[in-house]
């Protein structure tokens, strides 16, 4: 199982650009995470 931000359809995505061979992956899941930021550095 792979969970994913984003599902794309078929021949959107160059294959080249995938690195986990899809015999290790039988089903995708859609997450629904929050991207927060968990330390905020700026510089002054």
């Amino acid at each position: 199982i792979a969970e994913v931000e984003h599902l794309y359809e078929a021949g959107e995505l160059d294959p080249d650009s995938i690195h986990t061979p899809s015999i290790y992956v039988q089903s995708l899941v859609e997450g629904n995470q929050e991207k927060r930021i968990e330390r905020l550095t700026v510089r002054s």
